[in-house]
């Protein structure tokens, strides 16, 4: 699209600093800014079921501190997991604790 930062925030309702900072990674985001940030590039977050995975392609993540995980693809290279109403985009080898 070829949008600057700037008039990306602009179009979005949000502070050039925020959109640097969620975009370097130094800074999480709502839902409803990427929701925004997505509308203004034409584009909608959208949650699908995906189809089974096959045993190779599985790791199984026991519970840990009691929050419940779930079976994943192992081929995922990123992951995103909701903490409260923000949104974390991180490397699945590196998963927070």
């Amino acid at each position: 699209m070829g949008v600057s930062q700037q008039e990306l925030a602009a179009l979005a309702g949000l502070r050039r600093e925020k959109v640097n900072r969620f975009e370097s990674g130094m800074e999480d985001i709502f839902l409803s800014d990427l929701a925004r940030l997505l509308r203004v590039l034409g584009l909608e977050l959208s949650i699908a079921e995906s189809g089974p995975p096959s045993s190779s392609d599985e790791i199984i993540v026991e519970r840990i501190s009691g929050k419940q995980r779930q079976l994943v693809p192992a081929r995922l290279d990123e992951a995103a997991i909701l903490d409260g109403s923000k949104i974390k985009v991180i490397d699945w080898g590196r998963v927070p604790g």
